[in-house]
Order: C-alpha cells, then sequence, then structure tokens
C-alpha cells in the first residue's frame, strides 16, 4: 500500500504497518501468524489473483501482497473482511468439511472464505510473534503452510545503470529450505516488461530452484520490477509453501 496524501488515514497507516511488518517478519523468517491466518493469507491471494498477477491493487493501486497479511484489513470491493479468529476459523473449516470442500482446494475454500463473511460477524485478535507449525487441521484433513527462508540479500538485484537497448537478463537461484520436494509452476511479475523463465526441475531438501527473468530496456528511466515465483509440493498433497517476493531494479541510460 502506498501511503498519499488521498489516503492517509489513521486505519490506512495502522493497516500499512501491519501488512508490511507481518509480511517481512514472514519472509524472514519469523513466524508472525498463526497457522489459521496464514492459510487466510493464501485465501485472500487467491481471490484477488488478477491483482497478484499485477503486483497492485487494481481498483486503489495499494500494493500487494502486503495488506493480505493485515489481520484487521477489509477489502476494498468486499471480497473478505477482517480474519476469522481461531473459534469462527473452526466453524468455517466444518461448514467447508460438510460441503466436502478440503483445506488444500484453495480455488473452491476461498470462494467459500468470501461468501462466509455473508452469513457471519468476524471478530479479530492480534497474536504475538512466536515460532509455530502451520498446520490446520479438521479431522482426517490436515494442510501444512510453510515458508522458504532466503537471505534477503539474495531477493534484490541491482542495476545500477543500464544502456538504453542492451540485453538484461538475470537468473535468481535460492535453497529449499523446507522438508518438501519443490518445483517452480509459474512466475510472475509485476510488469509485462519483465519476462519470466524457468524449468519443472524438482528440487529436494537442501537443493537450489532458479528461474530467470529478462528487462525490456527500451524503456528509459527508473525501473523497479516485482517477481513472485510459485512453489508445488511433491511429495505432500496437503502442503502449502510460500516463497518471499524478488526485486529487479536500476536505471536505463542512453
Amino acid at each position: 500500500m502506498k501511503i498519499t496524501k488521498d489516503n492517509l488515514t489513521f486505519d490506512n497507516v495502522k493497516s500499512f504497518i501491519r501488512g508490511n511488518t507481518n509480511m517481512y517478519l514472514d519472509k524472514l523468517g519469523v513466524e508472525v501468524l498463526e497457522d489459521y491466518e496464514k492459510i487466510q493469507v493464501l485465501l485472500r491471494q487467491t481471490l484477488c489473483s488478477p491483482c497478484v498477477d499485477a503486483g497492485k491493487c487494481l481498483v486503489c493501486n495499494c500494493t500487494t501482497p502486503n495488506l493480505f497479511y493485515d489481520t484487521k484489513r477489509i477489502d476494498s470491493k468486499a471480497k473478505w473482511r477482517q480474519m476469522l479468529n481461531k473459534e469462527e476459523w473452526d466453524k468455517f473449516i466444518k461448514e467447508a468439511s460438510d460441503k466436502n470442500v478440503s483445506v488444500d482446494n484453495l480455488e473452491a475454500l476461498s470462494l467459500l472464505y468470501s461468501d462466509y463473511y455473508k452469513n457471519s460477524n468476524s471478530t479479530v485478535s492480534v497474536k504475538s510473534v512466536k515460532d509455530v507449525t502451520h498446520v490446520v487441521s479438521n479431522g482426517s484433513n490436515s494442510s501444512e503452510v510453510s515458508s522458504i527462508y532466503i537471505n534477503p540479500e539474495r531477493l534484490v538485484k541491482d542495476f545500477k545503470n543500464v544502456k538504453h537497448k542492451s540485453s538484461l537478463n538475470y537468473t535468481f537461484s535460492f535453497p529449499n529450505t523446507t522438508k518438501h520436494t519443490l518445483s517452480i509452476s509459474g512466475v510472475n511479475t509485476s510488469c509485462g516488461c519483465t519476462v519470466p523463465s524457468f524449468t519443472n526441475k524438482v528440487s529436494g531438501p537442501g537443493t537450489y530452484l532458479s528461474f530467470t527473468v529478462s528487462y525490456d530496456t527500451n524503456i528509459l528511466g527508473a525501473f523497479k520490477r516485482t517477481i513472485n515465483p510459485k512453489l508445488r509440493v511433491h511429495d505432500c498433497n496437503n502442503c502449502h509453501v510460500m516463497c518471499p517476493s524478488f526485486v529487479i531494479q536500476g536505471t536505463v541510460i542512453k
């Protein structure tokens, strides 16, 4: 979310701080959100997938995905409201199970999640920072959500000054710090001027994954583009692994 004079309100400033704090702590490996809140981040992202692909909200232009991490945020198009607390989440998961929707089916679960607010009043309890294992369970169904840890220095590539119309490619590589076997299933960028490429190479724990991005240097001036890899878990049907966002930046000069 970008704070400007047009949206400079007390609530927006609080939302900006909460969302960014939770997101960056999560990317640094500090598990600030509870298990059921972590799943709700994924559901919010699924409901707002066009905005995630664009790298910003197509309605209000706030930057995603930081506001998905704010437990008290309400979506501008009312797809979701404040995060469900533990009691509400358990009730929601039971209703989903009754409709034969499992927690690993994010597409179907996200639609139920959005509809759930029409018939309930949500409250929020803010959680303290703690280390937790993110597992959402309901009888025999369980879903684990974990994050890959990447040194923040490896998340940003600053090209400084780049010659106009030159070739600009860069390969990001990062370790699989989870216990799962992973592959890259997709790479979203914040602009069509940044083109990703990747393979479906499978990576076991401790090995590396990689993808390459190419930037269109026909565009003069400063640039800063966000790249969001999506990961597939091969050895667990009910597991989800989140990957931090990468950034390329610099200035194209003649």
